[in-house]
């Protein structure tokens, strides 16, 4: 009998002579055999730290109840891509369950909805979420025991509500106002969403994670904060709809193929800080993504030469768009005292506020409230 270093497959109650291919115990050393599981039930699973974490569903069945127990080891985990890609209409998580591995309810085609348990405190990845793509899931709802994570008509977030974690891509919604408490977007919090065109994202998001629109095909207008530093790869491939695009001039990188979308006809850059986008701009046709070649990019005046320059092969600068401005003033107050000042900024540019300039007796100026027109 034959046991390959790559393979841990070998069938028990082996006699006689073993030979260990592509493996040479050293002298004295040891050689060591990790049992393989097969269950009497629809799973395969693995041993970890005494509880079985689930690797994969092997049953017929659409509907899958998933137990708190099997074989006598408690359920705490789904492993990473467990359930990816599968054909279930519906599943039920145990109680036990603690954490969620990369893509294990991914890409779920016919899944509905899903519940998180009470004790689900755990995602392996932000960048890698456990959800994204499943088409036909209208919610998600989480169990009122929770600590960790809940559901915002249907959308999942941290308990927080700072960071926003997988919006159903079968909610059946045209647009949607991420709260103004989110600063964080998971990858793939919106992949695949088959009704969305709109959706603006709030100040204070800084990252949009890997996936995170995705062949969201009805996606026509996103607006993107002034905070946002890196767009990251593949955020808007396949959002075959988007035919127009703003990008901050905080913004400090730009993933591989994150504008990967043919439709794009207008991509702004309010800024210079492109330069260190996708590393840098040796063809960057390719490392924004190829179709772009057929979005006019325009830019501000004072920034022509220097986009120009710098754009790479298959890109190039269309015009100059003239940038809108607004009023910033800063008032003291109705107790307050001093003058008030203005500013004007230029829209999508870095604001940065003035200090303390107002006095109050037996007081001292902390900040800024603000108020839009």
């Amino acid at each position: 009998t034959t046991i390959s270093s790559s393979s841990t497959k070998c069938a028990n109650g082996v006699t006689g002579n073993v030979y260990f291919k592509n493996l040479t115990p050293t002298a004295n050393g040891s050689v060591t055999l990790t049992a393989n599981w097969t269950s009497s039930s629809d799973f395969t699973y693995n041993i970890v730290a005494g509880s079985a974490v689930i690797t994969k569903y092997t049953g017929s069945s659409s509907t899958v109840v998933i137990p708190s127990t099997i074989d006598g080891y408690t359920v705490t985990a789904l492993a990473d891509y467990a359930f990816h890609q599968s054909t279930i209409t519906s599943i039920t998580l145990p109680d036990s369950l603690t954490k969620m591995g990369w893509f294990s309810l991914a890409n779920c085609r016919n899944l509905t909805t899903i519940h998180l348990p009470a004790n689900v405190a755990q995602f392996t990845s932000r960048q890698y979420a456990p959800f994204g793509g499943n088409t036909s899931q209208t919610a998600f709802t989480v169990a009122s025991g929770n600590t960790h994570f809940t559901a915002v008509d249907g959308v999942l977030f941290t308990k927080d509500m700072k960071e926003l974690i997988s919006f159903p891509a079968g909610k059946n919604v045209e647009g949607y106002d991420i709260p103004t408490s989110v600063t964080n977007i998971w990858g793939c919090a919106f992949d695949s969403c088959k009704y969305l065109t709109t959706v603006t994202i709030p100040e204070g998001v800084s990252t949009l994670m890997y996936c995170a629109f995705e062949s969201s095909t009805k996606l026509v207008s996103v607006s993107l904060p002034e905070s946002l530093r890196t767009i990251d790869y593949y955020v808007f491939q396949g959002c075959s709809s988007l035919k127009s695009l703003t990008i901050p001039a905080g913004v400090t990188c730009m993933g591989l193929n994150a504008l990967n979308t043919s439709s794009l006809t207008k991509l702004v850059l309010l800024g210079r800080s492109g330069a260190k986008y996708a590393g840098t701009f040796d063809n960057a046709a390719k490392k924004w993504g190829a179709t772009i070649a057929n979005a006019n990019i325009w830019v501000m005046p004072d920034d022509y030469d220097y986009w120009t320059a710098i754009l790479g092969e298959g890109l190039s600068v269309i015009g100059t768009e003239e940038p809108q401005t607004y009023s910033v003033i800063y008032n003291c107050g109705t107790y307050g005292s001093g003058v008030q000042q203005s500013a004007t900024k230029t829209q999508g540019a870095v604001l940065t506020l003035k200090g303390a300039i107002f006095t109050r007796t037996g007081y001292t100026q902390t900040g800024w409230s603000t108020s839009a027109a």
